[in-house]
This record gives structure tokens, sequence and C-alpha cells, in this order.
């Protein structure tokens, strides 16, 4: 009697061990985000991304008008988009208990915020001078700092595009530019 009650017993040990490494099997192969999930966390950044790039588009276009009001309005715009894109990432939820898109995204904003604190408040200094003041070493600087913008800003751009890229290979969904 002992046997046959052992005996169940070690039958119903294993078959509830079989069913609930089953249910963490599924439940470790369900769980995982779907490539719909990564591509609208990735559109989520994106557009944030976009929204700042925009902001600076509209900024490059008042520095040629050599209006002081028309850079400061565009200037202010593009910092107060940039300051909400990073508040919007900030606050995102982590994807697949992972960061590393969202970390990156917020070190390129980084990048926009720091290039327009420093490079385009100088430029926009420069630019706001009258003829009369305006130097030959002012154009100088001016050139010098059109294209430390440039620079980074490239930079920033190929650096999201290398996280974008790798997750959306991980995620597997093709990005489309």
């Amino acid at each position: 009697m002992k046997n046959a009650t052992l005996k169940r017993g070690s039958q119903l040990v294993k078959a509830t061990t079989v069913s609930l490494f089953s249910v963490f099997i599924i439940c470790g192969s369900g769980c995982k985000p779907s490539p719909d999930d990564a591509v609208a966390y990735n559109e989520r950044i994106i557009r944030e991304q976009k929204a700042i790039v925009d902001k600076i588009n509209d900024l490059d276009l008042t520095l040629s008008t050599y209006k002081p009001t028309e850079m400061d309005v565009a200037y202010t715009n593009a910092y107060k988009q940039v300051i909400a894109s990073i508040a919007t990432v900030k606050g995102m939820e982590e994807f697949d208990s992972k960061s590393e898109f969202k970390d990156a995204a917020l070190q390129v904003f980084d990048i926009y915020k720091v290039t327009l604190e420093v490079e385009y408040k100088e430029l926009i200094g420069l630019l706001k001078k009258t003829d009369e003041e305006y130097t030959l070493e002012d154009e100088e600087r001016a050139k010098k700092l059109f294209m430390d913008i440039a620079e980074k800003l490239n930079n920033a751009y190929e650096d999201i595009i290398a996280v974008q890229g790798a997750f959306a290979e991980k995620y597997n969904f093709t990005l489309s530019h």
C-alpha cells in the first residue's frame, strides 16, 4: 500500500514538474515582446528625435535671416523641444527589461541640448551683431561654429541610427529611412 501511494505521489510530482516546466517555457517564449511592440517603442523614441530635429532645422533657417527676434524664437522653440523630448523619453519604461535604446537616445538628445546651449547660442550672438559690429574674426568664428554644429549633429544622428538598427535587428523588424 505504501509503495502504491509513494508511486502515485512520485508520478504526481513528475507530472506537476513537467506541467510547470511547460508553463515556464510557454510563458518565456510568449512573454517576449513582439516585433510590433518593438516597432511601437522605436516609433515613440524616433518621434521625439524628429520633433527635435524639426525645431533645429527651423532654427537653422532663421540663421540666414539675421533677424534677432526670429533667431531667438526659433532657438527657444528648439531648446524647449529638446527639454520636452528628454522628459518624455526619460519617462518611458524599459523595453524587454532593457534600456539600451532609451539610454542611447537620451545621450543623443543631450548632445542636441549641449550643442544648443554652447555652439548655437554663441553663433546666434555673432549673427545678431550689426554689419558695423561684425568683424572678420566673427566671420571666421561663425564658420567654425557652423562646422562644429554640423559635425556634432551628424555624429549624434549616426549614433542613434546605429543603436536603432541594433534594436530593430534584435526584435526582428525592418527600418525604413
